[in-house]
C-alpha cells in the first residue's frame, strides 16, 4: 500500500466510502502528495470481510520464496528513462511483442534499443554531457527523445498520415513508445491485421530513424514521400523473400462469435487499457438468436491490463444482475482471467494482484442459476473490444437495453447476427 505519513493518524478504514466501494481522500488530500494519492486509489477495494494476508509482490501469487528473493536481488530490472526524466518500466507484453513481430532482425534490434533508451539521441547524449543541448535537430522545438522522433516531431506527422497505415498521432494522448505499441496493437480484433500493422509500424520507424541520421550527419533532405516509399519497398522485400506464408492459415477459419445455447445469454467483456489511470470496459449480453440483451460501456482507472480485464469482466456480472438474468456464459478474450475463475472455488487465485476482483465475481456469481467462464480469442471478441475503447472516450459509464450507439451497430453486424437499426 502507498505510505502515508507518519504525521497523519487515520484508520483505513474511515478513508473508505464502502456504499461505493471506492477511495474517500478528502481528510488526507491536503497532507499528502498527489503521487501517493494515485497509489492509495488504484488499490483494489475488496468485500468487508475475510482477514488481511501478508504478500510477497516479486512472484505472481505472492508466496515469499528464498529463490525469488536472490533473483528478485541480483537480476537487473528492465527500467529506462523517458524524455521527461522519470523512471518508466517496459510492460513485459511490448517485449513478447516485439520478439514475435515478423521483421528483419536489424529493425528489430534497433526497437529493442529504442525501448531499452539504448540509442544516442540528442537527448541522450546531453545526459551524458556529450551534446551542448538536448533540443531536436529538425524543428528545435522539443527535446529529441525516441518518442519526439519518431512520432512527435511535426515533419513526421506526414509520414504516418501517408503511410498505408493512414494514421493520425494523437500527441496530447502519447506517453512512452512502449504504451503506443501496446495500445496500437489493441486496436486490432483480426490477428493478421494486427501483425501486418504491427511490423508496417516498424519499417516505418526504422525509415524515420535512417532518414533522421543522414539528415544529421550527410545533410540529406527531410523528403516523407522518399522515406514512406523506402519503408515500403523494405517491407515488400521482406515479405516477399521470409514471409508469404505468414498471414495465410488455410486449414484454419477465422474465429467469429457463436450463439449460446437456447436460454443462454452470452455476455462478452473486454478492456482497453493504456497507462493507470486511462483505459476503458465493454461489456456486450446477447441471446441464442443473437439479439441484443444490453450493453455497457466506461472508463477505468487501474495500474495494469490484466486488472483492466479481471474489472470488465466483474462489470459485465453486475450487468447480468442488474438484468436479471439467470443462466449466464461469461466470455473474455484474458485467458488468465478466465483460468481463475475456471479453477476450484477452494482454490486460492494464483495471481495476488487480481485477487481481490476474482473474490467478488465469485461471489456475485452466486446469484446466477447457472453459470459458465468461457475465453474467448480476440477475434470472436470484437464488440466488446469495440465497446471497451468507446469506454475508454467517456466520462462516466453508459449502458443501453435495446439500440447500441451507432459505432458499434456496424461491429454487431459484422458478427452475421441481427442487430437493432440505428435511425
Amino acid at each position: 500500500m502507498a505510505h502515508i505519513p507518519n504525521n497523519v493518524s487515520v484508520l483505513v478504514e474511515e478513508l473508505i466510502d464502502w456504499n461505493s466501494r471506492t477511495w474517500d481522500l478528502s481528510s488526507i488530500s491536503h497532507l499528502i502528495s498527489s503521487e501517493v494519492e494515485r497509489g492509495i486509489r488504484r488499490i483494489q477495494i475488496g468485500r468487508r470481510f475475510g482477514c488481511d494476508i501478508f504478500i510477497w509482490p516479486v512472484t505472481k501469487n505472492g508466496v515469499f520464496t528464498v529463490r525469488s528473493a536472490y533473483h528478485h536481488i541480483h537480476k537487473p530490472h528492465v527500467i529506462r528513462n523517458t524524455g521527461a526524466g522519470q523512471s518508466h518500466s517496459i510492460n513485459n507484453k511490448c517485449w513478447k511483442l516485439l520478439w514475435k513481430l515478423p521483421t528483419f532482425p536489424k529493425v528489430r534490434h534497433f526497437l529493442w534499443r529504442a525501448l531499452s533508451s539504448a540509442i544516442p539521441t540528442f537527448l541522450a547524449l546531453f545526459k551524458r554531457k556529450i551534446k551542448n543541448s538536448p533540443m531536436c535537430p529538425m524543428c528545435g522545438l522539443m527535446e529529441e527523445s525516441m518518442e519526439h522522433i519518431l512520432f512527435l516531431c511535426p515533419w513526421v506527422e506526414t509520414v504516418w498520415f501517408g503511410s498505408s497505415l493512414g494514421l493520425r498521432i494523437d500527441k496530447q494522448a502519447f506517453t512512452t513508445l512502449d504504451n503506443w505499441f501496446l495500445q496500437f496493437s489493441s486496436s486490432f480484433c483480426i490477428k493478421n491485421d494486427r501483425v501486418w500493422a504491427l511490423t508496417m509500424a516498424c519499417f516505418l520507424c526504422w525509415s524515420i530513424w535512417k532518414a533522421r541520421c543522414n539528415f544529421i550527419y550527410q545533410a540529406t533532405p527531410l523528403n516523407p514521400a522518399v522515406i514512406i516509399k523506402k519503408a515500403m519497398d523494405t517491407a515488400s522485400d521482406f515479405f516477399g523473400t521470409q514471409c508469404t506464408t505468414i498471414f495465410s492459415k488455410p486449414d484454419r477459419l477465422p474465429a467469429t462469435w457463436s450463439p449460446p445455447q437456447i436460454g443462454v445469454v452470452a455476455v462478452n467483456t473486454d478492456a482497453c487499457w493504456v497507462d493507470d489511470f486511462k483505459g476503458g470496459f465493454g461489456v456486450i449480453a446477447r441471446n441464442h438468436h443473437g439479439i441484443l440483451v444490453g450493453g455497457l460501456a466506461g472508463p477505468l482507472r487501474t495500474e495494469s491490463a490484466l486488472m483492466a480485464e479481471a474489472l470488465a469482466l466483474l462489470a459485465g456480472v453486475k450487468m447480468a444482475m442488474d438484468l436479471n438474468l439467470k443462466v449466464v456464459d461469461f466470455r473474455s478474450d484474458s485467458k488468465m482471467v478466465i483460468s481463475e475463475l475456471q479453477s476450484p472455488l477452494t482454490s486460492p487465485c494464483r495471481i495476488w494482484r487480481i485477487a481481490v476482483i476474482i473474490d467478488e465475481i465469485r461471489w456475485r456469481s452466486e446469484y446466477f442459476d447457472h453459470v459458465n467462464w468461457t475465453w474467448s480469442p480476440r477475434e470472436a471478441n470484437c464488440a466488446a473490444h469495440a465497446a471497451a475503447q468507446l469506454g475508454n472516450k467517456m466520462l462516466g459509464s453508459h449502458n443501453w437495453l435495446e439500440t447500441p450507439p451507432p459505432s458499434l451497430t456496424l461491429v454487431l453486424r459484422n458478427d452475421g447476427l441481427p442487430c437493432p437499426h440505428v435511425a
